[in-house]
This record gives C-alpha cells, sequence and structure tokens, in this order.
C-alpha cells in the first residue's frame, strides 16, 4: 500500500508539471472569487482564448481578455538586463515561437485592461516574461499623472507620480506607491498577492524556453488617477519600488543602447508615449493608434555647398524612414541602420539652407 501510494503521489506530480506547461494553462491561479472573476472571466483555468490553450499568438484575438499592450519604441529584446539571467524572470520577452516563420517584434511584452466586475473598475497588468521563478522580484508599472516630467524630484525620479508593483516572495502584496515631490516610495495601498495575481503559461518561447505571463489587478479609483496618464512598465531586482529600487528591464526598449542608464530610459520612454485616461483602456480601446511617437533624428554637422550627402542619427529601430527637408521642402529618404542614416544623391545645396530630417516608424514621426 507504501509503495502504490507513494507511485500515485509522484505520478500526480509528474501530471501537475506537464500539465502546468500546457501554452494558456493557469499554473497559479488566483486564491480568491474576485480574483478569478477579474483575471479568468469565463473560469475555465485559462488565459487563451478556450480551455484548449494557446494555437498561433497569446495575446489579441488569442486571448481571452483582449489585454491592450502598452506602445513600446521597439520590439522588446531578450537579455538587456541589468542583473539577473538572460531569458530569467525578470527579462521581459516579445512574442516568439520556435517553429513560426518568425517573431513578431511589435508591441506584445506588456498590457493592461481596465474590467468591470459587479459594478466595480479594475486595472489588470500582464507582463511576459522569458522564465518563472518563486524569488522575491518587482513587477511595475509607473505612471506619470500630471504631465509634469524631466524635473528629478529625488534619487532616480524624473516625474512619476504612481506607480503599481506586484512584489513576489514570501511577504507578497500588489502595492501601489505615490511618488509625489518629495514622496518618493509611500505606500498609498496594498492587496493581497494570491488574491490579487495570477501566473499562467505562455504560448512564446523567446529564449529558447517556456515564456510565462504575470498577471495583476487592482480597483481604478485606488491610483486616483483620472486625468491623462503617461506609463513604463519595468521589472525590479527586489520586490519593491522601480524609483527607490533597481530596475531589471525596462519594456519596449533596447535598454543596452542607453548603458542601462535608468534615468535616462525613463526620460525617453515618456516623452514619447501617447497618454491615455485609464477609464478608456476597456476591450472597446482601439489600439491600432496608440503608438509611441519617434524620437527626433539628427543630423550630423559638416554639410557644405558641394556635400553630396547627408547622414545622421536615429534611436529608432533598423528600417525606420527618415525624410530629409531643405528649407521644408522634401528632397529624399534615407532608412536607418544601425542606429545611423545616409541620404545620397544630394546636389543644389547653398549657404544658409536649413536641413532638417523626420522618423517615421510604424506609423508615427516626429521632426
Amino acid at each position: 500500500m507504501k509503495k502504490l501510494l507513494l507511485f500515485l503521489t509522484f505520478f500526480t506530480l509528474i501530471y501537475i508539471d506537464l500539465h502546468s506547461q500546457v501554452p494558456g494553462v493557469i499554473y497559479t491561479p488566483s486564491s480568491s472569487v474576485l480574483g478569478r472573476s477579474v483575471m479568468d472571466p469565463n473560469g475555465d483555468g485559462y488565459v487563451s482564448s478556450s480551455n484548449q490553450g494557446f494555437s498561433t499568438i497569446d495575446y489579441s484575438s488569442g486571448s481571452e481578455m483582449r489585454m491592450i499592450a502598452l506602445p513600446v519604441m521597439e520590439g522588446e529584446p531578450l537579455g538587456d538586463i541589468v542583473t539577473g539571467g538572460s531569458g530569467g524572470h525578470t527579462d521581459i520577452a516579445n512574442f516568439t515561437r520556435t517553429g513560426q516563420s518568425t517573431g513578431i517584434t511589435g508591441p506584445n511584452s506588456v498590457f493592461v485592461l481596465k474590467r468591470t466586475v459587479n459594478g466595480v473598475a479594475y486595472l489588470v497588468f500582464r507582463f511576459r516574461l522569458g522564465g518563472a521563478s518563486t524569488a522575491t522580484k518587482g513587477y511595475s508599472v509607473l505612471m506619470d499623472i500630471d504631465g509634469n516630467f524631466g524635473t528629478i524630484w529625488n534619487g532616480n525620479n524624473p516625474g512619476f507620480d504612481r506607480e503599481v508593483v506586484f512584489e513576489t516572495g514570501t511577504n507578497g502584496r500588489v502595492a501601489i506607491y505615490r511618488h509625489e515631490n518629495n514622496n518618493a516610495g509611500q505606500l498609498m495601498a496594498s492587496f493581497n498577492v494570491t488574491d490579487h495575481s495570477q501566473r499562467s503559461v505562455a504560448f512564446s518561447n523567446a529564449g529558447g524556453s517556456t515564456d510565462y505571463f504575470y498577471d495583476y489587478f487592482i480597483p481604478l479609483t485606488s491610483l486616483n488617477a483620472p486625468g491623462i496618464v503617461r506609463m513604463a512598465a519595468a521589472t525590479i531586482t527586489s520586490a519593491g519600488s522601480g524609483i527607490t529600487g533597481t530596475v531589471s528591464d525596462f519594456n519596449g526598449v533596447d535598454d543596452k543602447k542607453y548603458g542601462n542608464n535608468q534615468l535616462l530610459i525613463m526620460q525617453e520612454l515618456i516623452n514619447i508615449f501617447p497618454g491615455v485616461s485609464l477609464d478608456a483602456l476597456d476591450e472597446n480601446f482601439n489600439a491600432a493608434n496608440w503608438l509611441m511617437k519617434s524620437i527626433a533624428p539628427t543630423v550630423n554637422i559638416g554639410i557644405i555647398t558641394s556635400s553630396t550627402s547627408i547622414s545622421g542619427t536615429s534611436k529608432e529601430p533598423n528600417g525606420t524612414l527618415i525624410t530629409v527637408f531643405k528649407n521644408g521642402v522634401q528632397i529624399g529618404t534615407a532608412t536607418v541602420t544601425n542606429g545611423t542614416w545616409t541620404l545620397s544623391g544630394v546636389s543644389g545645396l547653398l549657404a544658409g539652407d536649413l536641413i532638417t530630417s523626420r522618423a517615421t516608424a510604424n506609423g508615427k514621426s516626429i521632426s
């Protein structure tokens, strides 16, 4: 009897482990009725559109909740972290699936959605991560709610006013911090972590192994942010704030391009983020035009009247279109390659000509 019991226990553990790897399955569900109602509306134990799991993509039409992807500067690269292992549980991942023709480089790494359950509005956040762990970490959405950004309030804060963090580990919680003025890291509210979070298996495997979704939610009113909001998402190396702690990885940007300079990345992300009302982010939200503004390209100095080419730099991804103007009139286009661009075949330049450029990527543009 003891041998049989041990065998059955071992078999059950194997079954649970195998079952947990089905793409779409919620392997750590919310412990409360409310949490399951908010994050698993049909109650089938899957974040996929059916209990058959994901088959093609794990967001948009493939997802039970039509989560809205946060706009990004570029598809989130793997391995651009400050600390931790590449493809690990602090490395935000992009949708890439082995066996499919190509990875998708658009916004599909961190998501948000407003859901109303029993007349109460909640904000749900989702992170796609290269790995899963029970370690003590933070998964943060930083918010500018007053449009005042660029002045360093204190330490590592260039103007964020709110922050929502899924703090994992033994003393985990879902926390809301206030960062206004000199109130860095002031706790506004906290929620039971097992009630207000869930974890599931993503369909992607960006680093060659299974990726995971970490979901968590808060009541919308607990933020006290009724106006236009700009956001930046990041993972934290400890269970706490990204302002008072150390950011491991920012969403939608190659951190290494900025030397992992936390302040510089924050400022760049927020300055081009398209502000939005949190109340508008429900399943009827039209995300097609919710795009980051392009970062203005630069024109290199040294242009003279006999120049036959004009070059410059851009922080936009490879392939971004650069339009070059002389005195406001277009004279040609070039594309970005590894941070630089060159327009050839230039002629007829005169002393005093004003040369400017504009970047256009994914339908967004800025001069």
